[in-house]
């Protein structure tokens, strides 16, 4: 690459290179110093090479960013000795302010939950407060009457400090990471305990913003139901707190969740539709970069200046700037620009959900859209217009939506098309109305009122869009290296006119042949990588204190042993882990979905498993069914609450040439209470084995025992999350296992795993692996061989 030439690929070649260091410093072992030593070194060589005008100096620039990406990382990574995660485990007293508006659920009893973000200053420990820093979540539950802090008021509370912990699977967004890259590295669960409040005046401006959108929600609530001004809330500040299920599964499926968040799609859509207006209005070009900038303001300040917002402001701002003033081509530098500073300050925004969509999409208007506008320059030019920023924003985050939500909406080009300009027309009308109650409430009422209309037009419309067969694709999760060769083909898409120029210079006449043949081995691959057999795979899924086992078969087919659960909870593991879990390994349907009992820890997800992918056959445990349904939160009537079996011993199921077998199922009139009566599935495949215990106490263990059921395996699933109520030694001699897993949730307060049970796996010389610490467990065999790797890594 000769100095000077393509600039613009060349600034974006150093930030995948830079990219690629701070991934790299996530993955491997290298001495800090090392890396630093050899950018010194390039360094002094690009400076030399630079000022002798040597093309070399161009591979050495790239190797530099590399480096600087791998130290900034490294640097990121390292946690100060006055952290707050340096108390996990101790009672202490902590002291701090308030970061964020916090977060309150109101609940059925007159009482409220609420979560703070409080940035520590001083932390307590039996002597006298000592200085700390980093952020905590702070969890507390208490009546409604109670004061609740605001931005900038300071907090003292003491209890148990905690580590951070979500649940560790691929498919769904890591919690855990996410948390840490804002800073916050710890917890602090009060319950019912009282926190003291210091009221500060600090941060009058953002005070006012979280003051406006507290009176703004009950302003919408006086006229509209609380469904829909949750709704409305979403669309100007973000967050789903009130809003229907129903709706968000409408919204999802068509391919428009975006619209509930403030994140850079948002943006996108929102100045996509301010460009229109400001055409039909004939702004100047200067006029219109002010309109959409001030716009954005609003937004950013309205959702309390949280980081994604702001984040897809700096970005939206500037691009929607340069793009008034036909700057395409600075637009693009400054987006680079923009993402390399964000990154250099913060390397693991690289995994940030939020990032990377607003990054692609806003990358999308840039490069992508003038592209497609072209193609549509046979419709009307405000359609095109609307048209091809909605298309670019949609392909350029398709390969996050395959890996995040492993699935693409036809449907949503519909839904762009009849929905969305409905639900920007109330975003406008509801910041219209907020600015109204400031002089004129009865107007603010009225525009209220048309919100929720046309809310409840804009669900009707979404909801018959979704129920259209074939409205949404399930896309594979791919990986990087999909990734990258997606968007390869997505540049030679969009620049074939230029490559084709420089082949025709080059006077390369068989470039057309060259791009067919490596299309075709491109499909080839695909094709073969999707339709070899694989091996069968056995997936301990972490569902927190609970039990989740998927099957899957060299062939494909699917079972699923329970499904995991929390008890008097609103968290639904089965929409929320089951299924991004059963999507991210293409399992779109289940053969069969086996319960070994009723409660909820192992059945409580069954109920959205069954209304959202197809199953086959569902086998119970010998319980009332009438139980069942209830856990399902259906009715009997219902087509699959009618489907329900009850197991027994002896039945055999086989997947291809995987075999099921229940080996224990006790009747519950015979005095079983729910763990008594647990099913015993026994999972076989070539030379290894699989026992699902369930629950299952030592007094059945011992009747197995006594009645010689075909017990030893390879991998056992220790019984009732480790507890010492089961896995006797005698159980455990019968079975001989030479693997265990214990499907356990982090901090629960039942103190599972005993310490007796894990001595005793240990005695016995059985390597286990906990899902609190390890996350999905997976085993994999052909027959022959099986190997084993965790969520966290290992094997």
């Amino acid at each position: 690459m000769k100095i000077g030439q393509n600039q613009l690929v060349f600034i974006n070649l150093l930030i995948a290179f830079l990219v690629l260091g701070i991934f790299c410093a996530g993955k491997l072992r290298l001495p800090v110093w090392c890396v630093v030593a050899g950018f010194v070194i390039l360094l002094i060589y690009d400076m030399w090479g630079l000022y002798q005008a040597k093309e070399s100096a161009a591979y050495g620039l790239c190797l530099l960013f590399y480096c600087l990406g791998f130290i900034v990382c490294s640097e990121s990574l390292l946690v100060s000795k006055n952290n707050i995660s340096r108390f996990v485990n101790e009672s202490v007293q902590i002291q701090g302010v308030v970061a964020e508006a916090p977060r309150i659920t109101v609940g059925t009893d007159d009482s409220e939950k609420i979560r703070y973000i409080i940035e520590v200053q001083s932390v307590g420990k039996n002597k006298a407060p000592v200085f700390a820093d980093g952020s905590i979540y702070v969890y507390v539950s208490q009546p409604v009457t109670k004061p609740v802090g605001r931005i900038g008021d300071v907090i003292t509370a003491s209890g148990v400090v905690k580590a951070l912990h979500g649940y560790q699977n691929p498919g769904i967004i890591d919690t855990v990471a996410s948390a840490q890259r804002q800073g916050i590295t710890a917890r602090l669960n009060l319950g019912k305990s009282d926190v003291k409040i210091t009221e500060a005046n600090v941060h009058p401006f953002l005070r006012k913003a979280d003051e406006l959108r507290k009176t703004l929600r009950v302003a919408m609530e006086k006229v509209m139901s609380k469904e829909d001004a949750a709704v409305l809330f979403a669309m100007l500040f973000g967050g789903y707190d009130g809003i229907k299920p129903e709706l968000l599964d409408s919204f999802t499926a068509t391919g428009i969740i975006h619209i509930l968040s403030v994140s850079g799609s948002h943006i996108t859509l929102l100045a996509g539709t301010l460009v229109w207006l400001g055409g039909v209005l004939r702004l100047k070009s200067s006029l219109m970069a002010v309109f959409i900038t001030l716009v954005i303001l609003a937004y950013t300040v309205l959702a309390g200046c949280v980081s994604p917002a702001v984040r897809a402001a700096i970005m939206g701002i500037l691009t929607f700037a340069a793009l008034a003033f036909e700057r395409e081509a600075d637009a693009r530098r400054i987006l680079s620009l923009v993402g390399f500073l964000m990154i250099l300050l913060k390397p693991q925004l690289i995994y940030d959900i939020s990032f990377q969509l607003s990054f692609a999409a806003t990358g999308g208007l840039l490069y992508l859209s003038p592209f497609l506008k072209g193609k549509l320059d046979f419709l009307p030019k405000w359609l095109a217009a609307n048209l091809s920023i909605t298309l670019a924003a949609q392909i350029m985050v398709l390969p996050f939506l395959a890996w995040y939500f492993n699935s693409v909406s036809v449907s949503s080009l519909l839904a762009n098309l009849l929905v969305v300009p409905i639900l920007e027309y109330v975003i406008v009308l509801g910041l219209t109305a907020g600015l109204f109650g400031l002089i004129l409430p009865v107007a603010q009422n009225i525009l209220f009122a048309l919100c929720s209309l046309s809310i409840g037009f804009a669900y009707e419309i979404t909801n018959f869009i979704a129920r259209i067969p074939g409205g949404s694709i399930y896309l594979p999760s791919g990986g990087i290296a999909s990734g990258i060769v997606y968007y390869l083909c997505l540049a030679g898409w969009v620049q074939y006119g230029k490559a084709k120029e420089v082949c025709q210079r080059m006077d390369w006449q068989h470039y057309k042949q060259v791009l067919c043949l490596l299309s075709f081995l491109g499909i080839a691959v695909f094709i073969w990588q999707y339709s070899k057999e694989q091996p069968l795979s056995v997936h301990f899924i972490d569902v927190g204190q609970g039990d989740a086992i998927l099957i899957v078969s060299p062939q494909g087919k699917a079972a699923m042993i329970d499904t995991g659960g929390i008890l008097n909870s609103d968290f639904d593991i089965g929409s929320r882990v089951d299924l991004p879990y059963l999507r991210h390994y293409g399992v779109t349907k289940l053969d069969y979905l086996i319960l070994t009992h009723v409660h909820v820890d192992h059945a409580g997800g069954a109920g959205s498993i069954l209304r959202k992918i197809p199953v086959d056959h569902i086998i119970t445990g010998r319980e009332n069914r009438q139980e069942y349904a209830q856990v399902f939160k259906m009715g009997l009537e219902n087509e699959r609450g009618r489907a329900m079996i009850p197991a027994y011993e002896g039945q055999t199921i086989f997947l291809d040439q995987v075999k099921l077998e229940i080996i224990h199922a006790m009747d519950a009139v015979q005095g079983g209470t729910g763990n008594e009566v647990s099913n015993v599935i026994k999972v076989s495949y070539g030379q290894y084995s699989f026992l699902i215990t369930g629950d299952l106490t030592e007094a059945e263990e011992k009747q197995m025992i006594a009645r010689a059921a075909d017990m030893q395996s390879t991998v056992l699933k220790v019984g009732h999350h480790g507890s010492k109520t089961s896995s006797s030694q005698d159980f455990l001699d019968a079975v001989h296992p030479a693997y265990g897993v214990i499907s356990v949730g982090a901090d629960n307060k039942f103190g599972h795993p005993d310490q007796v049970v894990l001595d005793r796996l240990a005695q016995n010389h059985i390597r286990f692996w906990r899902t609190d610490e390890a996350g999905a467990i997976v085993f994999s065999s052909d027959g022959k061989r099986l190997d084993v790797r965790t969520f966290r890594g290992g094997g």
